[in-house]
């Protein structure tokens, strides 16, 4: 489990790091629910926003 979890820390730095160099305009988060009901998204959104990376619902 812990592989998987530092595998998706780095996706989402490097998703930060492709946007805060611009080489992408947006970052789309998507992702199902864990088995507690929370949004893996939202907290890769809010891990995110820790970095001053902003967010606007579609």
């Amino acid at each position: 489990m812990m592989n998987l979890l530092l595998f998706w820390e780095e996706m989402i730095n490097h998703a930060i790091w492709l946007y805060k160099n611009g080489f992408v305009e947006k970052i789309i988060l998507l992702a199902g629910k864990n088995r507690d009901h929370i949004a893996e998204s939202k907290v890769a959104r809010d891990y995110a926003v820790s970095f001053s990376i902003i967010f606007f619902k579609l």
